[in-house]
């Protein structure tokens, strides 16, 4: 195949994996044999329009979509795919049942109208009536085996349609996202790093978990995959990482150092009060009402009292991967 189509948004990476540039979003594909497609996630509910004319105009279809985690800008478009293709769909039960008690138990963030709390209700309820968990179908593998580094992330291999997977876990953004490497070497970290423009413009990412996202990106720049794929953030290769590593751990690293000028002038501030001086001196003025954010933020001043080697924690770390071609024979049977 040779599919690069203005119309559709799709693209040639490598191999047998492309993916759709939506501008909002990088959504990749995999592409199984002749009629045959596994998505990568499907984005926002606006997303699956094109994904379905793109798949029509190549005589695919939809057999699989395995997801990196449950958030609705990458779960969204499953219901109109699903309406049309009926796929199987892969992803973390932990995430699933953590989303499901998040829109059906906690109030929504107040950056989501009704509207998409239904929608995002409805694309969870799909997905639990057509799931297969990772904890079921994927199986543990020793891809990490060689390395001797118990902060390394945990891997298994996912079988789908005959083709293997490797989930490479990063619980950093939730509670089990997971960066997805296809056949190709082609590794979709979905949200675990930015890249580009959003990086450049972005001031305090959102983390589910601090610690966790800090172990895993300071270790990014050794992964050994010839291409990547940010969700939000488009392609990148090999030769970029560890500038992309640089990038992401500076972000965090001015967040800090905003929070030690704030220590230094009042030691005692309280954890409200400093909160709200950190918004002040970074100038962050939308979405300060939202949980997501004041949960972050509150993560960033915890970590910094509690951690005052944190300039030590945000040093590269290099373990030695295995070497990319070699990681298929780390395949589990099945």
């Amino acid at each position: 195949m040779n599919i690069i189509y203005k119309d559709t948004k799709i693209h040639h990476l490598s191999g047998n994996t492309y993916y759709f540039s939506l501008g909002w979003a990088t959504i990749p594909f995999y592409v199984a044999d002749r009629t045959h497609a596994i998505m990568l996630d499907t984005g926002l509910s606006s997303s699956a329009p094109i994904i379905l004319r793109g798949m029509e105009r190549e005589g695919l279809k939809v057999s699989a979509i395995i997801h990196s985690h449950m958030h609705n800008d990458h779960i969204c478009g499953d219901l109109l795919v699903y309406q049309e293709y009926k796929p199987e769909i892969y992803g973390s039960e932990t995430d699933l049942l953590d989303a499901v008690h998040t829109f059906e138990h906690r109030p929504p963030d107040s950056d989501k109208n009704e509207e998409e709390i239904i929608e995002i209700r409805r694309t969870l309820s799909l997905i639990e009536h057509r799931f297969h968990p990772f904890e079921k179908y994927a199986e543990p593998n020793s891809f990490m085996g060689a390395v001797h580094d118990p902060e390394l992330p945990y891997t298994q291999t996912l079988n789908v349609l005959g083709k293997a997977f490797l989930l490479i876990d990063d619980p950093g953004h939730c509670l089990d996202h997971k960066m997805i490497v296809t056949p190709d070497g082609v590794c979709y970290l979905a949200d675990s790093i930015m890249y580009g423009q959003r990086l450049d413009h972005s001031k305090i990412p959102y983390v589910y978990d601090l610690g966790d996202s800090i172990r895993v990106r300071r270790r990014l720049g050794a992964l050994p995959f010839p291409e990547f794929i940010a969700a939000h953030s488009g392609v990148f290769s090999r030769d970029e990482l560890e500038e992309v590593e640089r990038k992401n751990l500076e972000l965090s690293r001015i967040v800090f150092r905003h929070i030690a000028a704030i220590r230094a002038a009042e030691p005692n501030l309280s954890l409200k009060r400093s909160m709200d001086a950190l918004y002040d001196r970074m100038s962050i003025h939308n979405y300060r009402d939202t949980s997501w954010l004041n949960d972050t933020v509150r993560q960033y001043i915890e970590y910094y009292d509690s951690h005052p080697d944190w300039e030590q924690q945000l040093q590269p770390v290099r373990p030695v991967w295995p070497v990319w071609p070699a990681w298929p024979r780390f395949r589990m049977p099945g």
